[in-house]
């Protein structure tokens, strides 16, 4: 077994016995929030609430089963074991750790896990959702190009503070885009990781200042292809539209039906958007059309 390692992510202290190069690091001294090891995990849980083809969850406990990669089991937020097959590659058992397997983290922790990108602007975080293919991290990537700094890509996760203020917690310095995206976007080759699963979609590394800090969550956009072309179109979503919204951008919201947290779900989605704005934001298809989404967002 590895030595073990202190990381941070999701405002998290993650002790791990496996390496993680895209996190940063973390004085080894300080308390660990989560702690990962390595070792044998059993095909089945002993009671099974429900499950999914790759997945099963009961007491405390999820099971996340992926082929020729490894087993994953977390138990109560706490502790994530790994159970990798033999010879896969490390960086294949760190794409779903730091993926599905911290989102369950999230949720099992009380923290709302949003599938969203985030940038600072303006010293508050404004994030961007969407469905696969919506353009949330394309347009975290420009926004980034325009000197906004990075908050996270594809799960967020938000904290509530004791006055119901929604924060947005750092993530790492990696970007997905799509093969496509990536020609629109300044970048060094070397620094691309191809994805396990997706063999057009990379992890771009990014050279960040690590700050460890969150920021209050000012807004969430839920991105649309403006089908008539015609522009930027942003329309405000209120009371329980903007509640539904963001339910439905929960980082796999099977998940958190899974462990038995939907009304759970549902008032820290009621809380967030009482304190936010949450507004959809429907734009050109077009990528040559991008400074005009640029411009809208940043200024609002």
């Amino acid at each position: 077994m590895s030595p073990f390692r202190s990381y941070r992510i999701h405002g998290l202290t993650v002790l791990s016995a496996l390496e993680l190069p895209e996190l940063f690091e973390a004085p080894i001294d300080i308390p660990a929030d989560v702690l990962v090891d390595l070792g044998e995990i059993s095909g089945r849980l002993p009671s099974i609430a429900d499950q999914g083809p790759m997945w099963q969850a009961g007491e405390g406990r999820f099971l996340l089963e992926v082929p020729e990669v490894a087993r994953y089991l977390v138990t109560d937020g706490k502790q994530v074991r790994i159970d990798p097959e033999p010879g896969v590659a490390p960086g294949d058992i760190r794409l779903y750790l730091l993926g599905a397997v911290l989102g369950v983290v999230l949720h099992q922790r009380g923290l709302l896990a949003l599938h969203a990108g985030a940038v600072e602007v303006s010293g508050q975080a404004v994030a961007f959702a969407g469905n696969s293919g919506a353009g949330k991290s394309t347009l975290v990537a420009h926004l980034r190009q325009r000197g906004h700094r990075l908050i996270g890509d594809d799960l967020l996760a938000i904290s509530l503070d004791r006055e119901g203020q929604p924060w947005a917690q750092p993530s790492f310095a990696r970007i997905k885009l799509w093969a496509d995206a990536l020609c629109h976007i300044r970048h060094e080759p070397e620094r691309l990781v191809r994805d396990h699963s997706r063999l057009e979609k990379f992890h771009l590394a990014l050279e960040e200042d690590h700050r460890d800090l969150p920021l209050p969550l000012a807004r969430v956009y839920l991105l649309e292809e403006n089908r008539l072309d015609d522009g930027v179109v942003i329309e405000p979503l209120r009371g329980l539209d903007a509640v539904n919204a963001l339910a439905q951008i929960t980082y796999r919201p099977q998940h958190v039906k899974a462990l038995g947290l939907g009304q759970w779900q549902f008032q820290q989605c009621s809380r967030t958007a009482n304190r936010i704005q949450v507004l959809r934001l429907c734009r050109p298809k077009s990528l040559a059309r991008m400074e005009e989404v640029l411009d809208r967002v940043a200024l609002a």
